[in-house]
């Protein structure tokens, strides 16, 4: 089955100072993405789309477009606040994207595969591309979707809080999904949500939504309507609300609209949601390069 990659790379990163999705952080200068892509492609993924701001799209292509579109069909979709549905119009202060959500409308036209959605920022592990691959062979063409699911002590950062989709399940079926905010291991080793008082503890085995998402080409109708509902509810002057995959999975399911099979990973997830991180980052990379899990450049 022909299946592509989606990679979600327009974020501003303003938690991590700059655009991390091109920060090269492997021991040859590799992007994280092309550890995404590379799985990706050995899970049997045939074709890679990258969602990007237009001012991306020179460097991206130089630093891997060219030699990766000699081994897979490569595209480029486009965010911009002026790319929306329906009569929105951005207003002239905003600079933060309109979110996942709106980033993946962007990339309709170029889609016509199942597919699997992820950040380009992060690290998923190698078989967590494997059970999303067979999840895909398996989706029926309508009101499904797929998600890998990731323990949440696999997934913080020692150098801040973090935003996670924080899922209910029955079984492998996900029955609901919320963003928490400002989540981190507190003074007294446990997880919860640090600004928030009273929030109640977060086991460590909590499965979360890393954004690791599989749907059909069916998912772009109801995703343009969930789109538009939320641009119109909008203020004039609102430039900060964001409309997120996870919130839109969780709108659709309260509809009965769509159900999503889960799977949880054995992968620790790791990625650089601040600075701080990237050290970390690079250690682990250069461990798996030599412990063979990759060869020995993804430049090649």
């Amino acid at each position: 089955m022909e299946k592509t990659l989606v990679l979600l790379a327009a974020g501003l990163g303003s938690r991590y100072g700059s655009f991390k999705q091109i920060d090269g952080v492997g021991p040859n200068g590799e992007l994280l993405m092309q550890y995404a892509v590379f799985d990706a492609m050995r899970a049997g993924f045939t074709r890679i789309v990258f969602i990007i701001k237009p001012d991306m799209l020179l460097t991206l292509r130089r630093l891997c477009g060219g030699a990766l579109s000699r081994k897979v069909r490569v595209s480029y979709a486009l965010q911009t606040p002026q790319n929306l549905p329906g009569c929105y119009r951005t207003p002239p202060l905003r600079q933060k994207p309109l979110g996942t959500v709106h980033a993946l409308w962007c990339a309709r036209p170029l889609i016509e595969t199942p597919f699997a959605v992820l950040n380009a920022d992060d690290y998923y592990g190698v078989t967590a591309f494997e059970q999303m691959s067979a999840l895909l062979d398996h989706l029926k063409p309508q009101h499904q979707a797929a998600m890998i699911g990731y323990r949440l002590a696999h997934t913080l950062s020692d150098y801040g809080t973090v935003t996670r989709g924080i899922c209910a399940h029955c079984g492998e079926t996900l029955t609901g999904i919320t963003e928490t905010y400002h989540i981190g291991r507190g003074a007294d080793g446990i997880v919860r949500d640090l600004q928030t008082p009273h929030a109640p503890a977060l086991e460590d085995g909590t499965l979360v939504s890393m954004n690791f998402w599989g749907f059909t080409p069916w998912i772009f109708d109801p995703l343009e309507a969930c789109l538009t509902r939320f641009l119109n509810g909008l203020s004039k002057d609102d430039i900060q609300s964001e409309y997120q995959l996870p919130t839109m999975v969780g709108d659709l399911m309260a509809q009965d609209a769509l159900h999503v099979a889960i799977r949880q990973t054995q992968e620790t997830w790791f990625g650089m949601t601040y600075m701080q991180d990237k050290p970390q980052v690079r250690q682990s990379l250069a461990a798996l390069h030599q412990a063979g899990v990759y060869p020995p450049s993804l430049l090649d």
